[in-house]
């Protein structure tokens, strides 16, 4: 506990006072009068009093945090580091389709109409994945397919699984870029 508070401390000064044993000793012989001989000694005391006090505050107040208690700023460029390698599937791959499917839009969506104008399905996210025919898989998976991050993680999975056969509409644009 000693050494916990003396680190904490450490921390709290922030180097503006030197924070050794003897120092911390002082706290000890609060009823000793006679170890404050000096007013340099009767500062030191009280400062290192208030320090001490908010440190066990600080130690003993303390969690964990969770998730909830966290911001975790997710990218794209995070993202796409995050799922080539987890995935196994090349940064430069993932880049090339991306910017051929979406412009680096993660918000992009594209309606596909059949032959008399209604919309029948609809691309997703960064990598435009298609809801007629993965939605499924994806609510299965967890995955929202609405949500830019899930529906590129998806598509990475499926780079991952089945190469880019399901981006060959675009193969013209991303082939020269991989």
């Amino acid at each position: 506990m000693r050494r916990k508070v003396l680190n904490t401390l450490k921390q709290i000064n922030n180097n503006l006072f030197v924070v050794s044993y003897r120092d911390i000793s002082l706290l000890r012989e609060v009823s000793d009068r006679s170890s404050f001989n000096n007013l340099k000694h009767i500062i030191r005391f009280f400062i290192y009093a208030v320090i001490v006090i908010m440190a066990l505050y600080f130690i003993g107040n303390t969690t964990t945090a969770t998730a909830e208690d966290s911001v975790i700023v997710r990218t794209l460029e995070s993202e796409v580091k995050r799922l080539s390698i987890q995935y196994r599937v090349e940064e430069k791959t993932i880049l090339a389709v991306i910017k051929c499917e979406s412009e680096l839009y993660g918000s992009a969506i594209n309606h596909n109409l059949d032959k008399d104008g209604k919309v029948w399905s609809t691309d997703w996210g960064y990598l435009q994945i298609n809801d007629y025919f993965h939605k499924k898989t994806m609510e299965k998976l967890g995955l929202d397919i609405t949500n830019p991050f899930d529906s590129l993680e998806y598509g990475v999975m499926m780079m991952s699984r089945d190469g880019l056969g399901a981006w060959k509409a675009s193969k013209t644009c991303w082939i020269n870029k991989i």
